[in-house]
C-alpha cells in the first residue's frame, strides 16, 4: 500500500511539473459573448465576442455568475487556457472552431466542427428522436435519451463535434444533447 502511495504522490508531482512547463502564449483579448449564469463544467461551451468557440475540457465544477466577462485566451499547441474575470482559476479547454474561415470540416461528413444556425420552426425542446431542420438545410435528429421542454420559436443553436459525435446546444438551455446529420 505504501508503495502505491509513493508512485501515485511521483506520478501527480510529474504531471503538475509537466503542466508547470507548458509554454503559453497570448492567443486574444476578448469577452464572453453571454452572460455566464450557474455551473460551470467539463464540456461546457463559451463563445467569445471574437467568434472563437471552446469546449471546456478542464474536470471543474464552478458555480459563477457573470454578465460578458472579460476573458484572456493563451495558447500551448492545441491547449487553450481561459483566465475569465470573476473567476478565481483558469480553466483549460480546446477551440471548437478553426482560424480562418470558422469552416473546418470533419473529413467523413463533410460537416463543420463547429457552427450556428437556426432551426426554422418552433423548437419545443429535446426529446430522443425529434428532428431538427436547419436554416443551412441540415438536417439532423437527436440520439440522446434526454428530454427538456422549452417552447421557442426559430432558436439559435450551435452544432460542435467532440469526442467523435456531434452535439447540438441551444442558448437557454445548459445541456447539449447527442445528435447525428441526416442531410
Amino acid at each position: 500500500m505504501k508503495k502505491i502511495f509513493i508512485v501515485v504522490v511521483i506520478l501527480l508531482l510529474f504531471i503538475n511539473q509537466s503542466h508547470a512547463q507548458i509554454d503559453w502564449k497570448l492567443y486574444e483579448e476578448t469577452n464572453i459573448s453571454s452572460e455566464i449564469n450557474g455551473s460551470i463544467k467539463n464540456g461546457q461551451i463559451f463563445k467569445t465576442l471574437s467568434g472563437n468557440i471552446y469546449e471546456i475540457t478542464d474536470y471543474v465544477y464552478l458555480y459563477e455568475y457573470e454578465y460578458s466577462p472579460r476573458v484572456i485566451v493563451l495558447r500551448s499547441g492545441d491547449v487553450y487556457k481561459l483566465s475569465i474575470d470573476g473567476f478565481e482559476d483558469d480553466i483549460l479547454c480546446r477551440k471548437l472552431n478553426s482560424n480562418s474561415s470558422g469552416k473546418e470540416l470533419n473529413i467523413k461528413t463533410q460537416t463543420p466542427k463547429a457552427f450556428e444556425s437556426y432551426i426554422t420552426s418552433d423548437f419545443e425542446g429535446y426529446e430522443i428522436g425529434n428532428i431538427y431542420v436547419l436554416s443551412n438545410d441540415q438536417i439532423w435528429e437527436q440520439t440522446e435519451f434526454y428530454t427538456w421542454v422549452w417552447v421557442w420559436s426559430m432558436p439559435k443553436v450551435l452544432i460542435y463535434e467532440t469526442n467523435g459525435m456531434y452535439k447540438m446546444k441551444f442558448d437557454q438551455i445548459e445541456h447539449a444533447v447527442t445528435i447525428k446529420r441526416i442531410k
